[in-house]
């Protein structure tokens, strides 16, 4: 018997929203904060825009998904899919145990 499996990665992974898509691969936005403003990366900021306030010296930021964020996705995912495959960059091997969390949660 197959099993229904969605992928989960966050925009560190250089997908677009459209490339994600295309792949049959589910994006969640890193959090971007320029000057004590946050910003959901890909949605509400492009990569040109964090690089234009980068060469401006904004101060400037970047935070993975929030807990809860994560946790509300992986719910409504459940929905349609059996099991979920969390695909992150390596820089954020950390996540690991949020996901764990998360995982033993649901």
């Amino acid at each position: 018997m197959k099993t229904k499996v969605a992928v989960i990665t966050d925009s560190a992974s250089g997908f677009t929203f459209a490339e994600a898509r295309a792949a049959g691969v589910i994006l969640i936005p890193l959090t971007i904060i320029i000057d004590g403003k946050e910003y959901e990366d890909l949605k509400d900021i492009t990569t040109e825009q964090f690089l234009a306030a980068q060469k401006q010296k904004a101060r400037t930021t970047t935070s993975l998904p929030a807990p809860g964020k994560v946790y509300e996705l992986f719910k409504k995912t459940l929905q349609d899919y059996e099991e979920i495959a969390r695909i992150f960059p390596a820089v954020q091997l950390p996540v690991i145990l949020m996901d764990a969390l998360l995982s033993s949660i649901l």
